[in-house]
């Protein structure tokens, strides 16, 4: 399924939902509260990704994506992502076949996430590791994500399509910088 994403950054849940207390005519539902550990594994610029996390009865779960090339729409920082969930996977026997497919595992990240579903099916993850926070926001067309853009109190051109590792790693590296240079 193809679904439009971009992420705005520097928000926490808090400012979600402050901001959507103040729309009346946005209904949103929180959908998961929790921490997550997503492990990528990539083979060119094709991406899989485990993700592992606990249902609310503490059940840990699994889900496998598929994540598929970006495509550009009209506004820099909006992309549009092909998305496969892999259902029926267990964790070791995919690794093994990833790693015969040619896939090397990329990256590993801890993060904590509060997810909102709105009205409209536009849903709202409010991301944070190591004090590095953003939304990220997806829905099935650019004008359902880029109202809730709005929503928010932010424009188009705000919007970032930046791959969440790069986002830490360039967060790392300027805090590094500054601390160096007030020693």
């Amino acid at each position: 399924m193809k679904e439009i994403e971009t992420k705005l950054l520097g928000l926490s849940y808090k400012d979600v939902k402050k901001a959507f207390k103040n729309l009346k005519s946005y209904e949103f539902f929180l959908t998961f509260d929790g921490n997550l550990t997503d492990t990528y594994y990539k083979r060119g610029d094709e991406m899989v990704r485990f993700r592992l996390w606990k249902d609310q009865y503490g059940e840990s779960q699994l889900d496998v994506t598929l994540k598929g090339l970006k495509e550009k729409t009209k506004y820099p920082g909006i992309k549009k992502v092909e998305e496969v969930e892999l259902h029926d996977i267990s964790d070791d026997s995919s690794i093994e076949v990833l790693k015969l497919m040619g896939f090397y595992r990329f990256s590993t990240l801890r993060k904590r996430r509060r997810s909102y579903i709105l009205k409209d099916r536009v849903r709202i993850d409010c991301d944070e590791v190591a004090g590095t926070k953003w939304v990220e926001i997806e829905g099935n067309s650019e004008e359902a994500v880029i109202d809730v853009v709005i929503a928010l109190g932010h424009r188009p051109t705000e919007c970032c399509d930046t791959p969440t590792w790069k986002l830490l790693l360039e967060s790392a590296t300027k805090s590094l910088t500054t601390k160096q240079t007030s020693v």
